[in-house]
């Protein structure tokens, strides 16, 4: 037992460690995501847009909502 949950315990560690930061930036009325180091990853494109959870943001473009991941 003690063997499986260090093993969970390291998987979280690696997957927390791994994982990448995303910034929502609103710029200029149209929201766009940067990574920690001020890079675009999605430059300023979306009408309204949600932050990044599990992997996946909502967004919503012209007259549609929709996900990114």
């Amino acid at each position: 037992m003690k063997r499986i949950f260090f093993i969970l315990l390291m998987v979280c560690i690696v997957h927390t460690t791994n994982a990448q930061s995303v910034a929502l930036v609103l710029l200029d009325k149209e929201f766009g995501y940067i990574d920690q180091q001020g890079n675009w990853l999605i430059k300023p494109k979306f009408k309204d847009a949600n932050s990044f959870s599990d992997g996946l943001a909502a967004v919503y473009n012209g007259d549609k909502w929709g996900y990114i991941d």
